[in-house]
């Protein structure tokens, strides 16, 4: 898919707009969230690749109903093998534009740093692929 149609993508969910160009460009040129995080630095991006990835997440999740479910569903399937429960799982990706944050503050009592940071690297990965997804990208 070409770049004019994954800034229109972005549009609609009206998720930084005065970047929007800027944003399909990274989603375009970042397949992995360490790339993001590089080129978010070189654009002087205030925010953290993975609340990059976030708000747009949750824009497309409040947008379309039928996203979530299929993206809930496959989340639980793809890191059901960390050690983080299913349930959790679900709850992570649906607790805000930081879930990191959000789950540690949470949930560090029942799951170790080792086992949270590992996860959070799965999960935003599997974020960003499915966000990539979306926009025609992958």
């Amino acid at each position: 898919m070409g770049l004019e149609q994954v800034v229109e993508k972005l549009k609609m969910l009206k998720v930084f707009p005065k970047t929007v160009v800027e944003n399909a460009e990274i989603f375009r040129d970042c397949p992995i969230v360490d790339a993001v995080g590089r080129e978010m630095a070189r654009r002087h991006y205030t925010c953290s690749e993975g609340q990059f990835i976030y708000f747009h997440l949750h824009a497309l999740m409040e947008k379309d109903p039928g996203f979530k479910a299929r993206f809930l569903v496959e989340a639980v399937k793809k890191l059901r093998d960390s050690a983080i429960q299913p349930i959790h799982i679900d709850e992570y990706f649906q607790s805000g534009e930081d879930p990191g944050l959000v789950f540690t503050l949470k949930y560090e009592r029942e799951y170790d740093r080792d086992a949270r940071l590992a996860f959070y690297q799965r999960a935003n990965q599997f974020a960003l692929y499915k966000m990539r997804e979306w926009l025609g990208i992958q």
